[in-house]
């Protein structure tokens, strides 16, 4: 798990570990600051509620991942998304109504 979380993992270990069976791997991938856009974006879809939940308050969240997790039907996700600046204010406002 430590390796998932350093900053300082290389994105072929992030990619690699994106995909591991356990969720708090995942998880902990889906809130390193490092991890890769395309990594962001296949977390976005995990099947794991807290998976997507990192991915939603993560600074570095991509367009794609903010397309996927705005529609949630989890109102913690639109929650965190709301909360996360890196979101466009736009999408920010329109999630906390």
């Amino acid at each position: 798990m430590a390796e998932a979380e350093n900053p300082n993992t290389t994105v072929e270990s992030l990619r690699r570990l994106a995909t591991d069976k356990d969720s708090d791997v995942r998880w902990t991938v889906a809130g390193n600051p490092s991890a890769p856009a395309d990594v962001l974006d296949r977390l976005a879809g995990d099947e794991n509620l807290h998976v997507r939940g990192a991915v939603a308050v993560n600074p570095k969240i991509t367009p794609e991942a903010i397309a996927l997790l705005c529609f949630s039907e989890d109102t913690r996700i639109r929650q965190a998304l709301s909360e996360n600046p890196a979101v466009p204010e736009h999408i920010r406002v329109g999630l906390s109504l």
